[in-house]
């Protein structure tokens, strides 16, 4: 009798897990269309996110008013590089210096970045002094230079060949 006791407490507690088990099983079929909508309102946020990073810079970076100065070095370098200084219109605007891994990947011909900026349209006046290694009694190699910015983007490549600092300019 103790055994049919002891069945008959246990039925009441499976009925419930089972009980229990169903009612979880509906709530997640009635979840679905709950989590499909919440999918598809972080999809619609997303986008907005995305259009709005868009418009913001394009209003703060136009690209009428867009200068971009990049360093280049020659095939077969002969100067390692160890501090680059870069003023537009006499104002001093970038100094960097140049860790083991830069030197390596000019050494591959890689190009730097130097600097992005907006600047009005007009006469600007750039200058680069390049301090380095590589060429006896000379510590450093300058160029300066005159561009006329128009409406357009503008590109200056600053080239380091033979040991001189050449350009390029392109829009």
């Amino acid at each position: 009798m103790r055994m049919a006791s002891r069945f008959s407490r246990r039925r009441p507690f499976r009925r419930i897990w089972v009980l229990l088990l169903a009612w979880m099983l509906s709530l997640t079929a009635q979840a679905e269309p709950l989590l499909q909508q919440s999918r598809a309102a972080q999809n619609a946020a997303l986008d907005l996110i995305h259009e709005l990073y868009v418009t913001e810079s394009s209003l703060l970076f136009p690209q009428t008013n867009l200068l971009v100065v990049m360093l280049t070095q020659g095939h077969k370098p002969q100067v390692l590089l160890e501090r680059l200084e870069l003023s537009i219109d006499e104002t001093p605007v970038k100094t960097h210096r140049y860790s083991v891994g830069d030197i390596e990947k000019f050494m591959d011909r890689a190009y730097q970045v130097l600097y992005t900026t907006l600047i009005p349209p007009g006469f600007h006046l750039i200058q680069a002094q390049v301090y380095g290694m590589g060429r006896p009694g000379q510590p450093a190699m300058s160029t300066e230079f005159t561009i006329e910015k128009g409406s357009q983007p503008l590109f200056v490549e600053l080239n380091i060949d033979a040991g001189q600092v050449g350009h390029k300019v392109w829009r």
